[in-house]
């Protein structure tokens, strides 16, 4: 996808379309696990891994 292209774009910040997360205007939330969604830690150090 190119960087110019907004269609289809979600922005990993707020979670709404239009703009990418260094667009955001939304207050910075702090990152969170992928698998779980809880915030502290990445996905691959997930303690709810199967």
């Amino acid at each position: 996808m190119s960087r110019d292209c907004n269609q289809g774009s979600k922005c990993y910040n707020c979670g709404n379309s239009g703009h990418i997360s260094r667009d955001c205007t939304e207050e910075r939330k702090e990152k969170a696990c992928y698998k779980c969604g809880e915030a502290g830690h990445i996905s691959r150090d997930c303690p709810q891994q199967a």
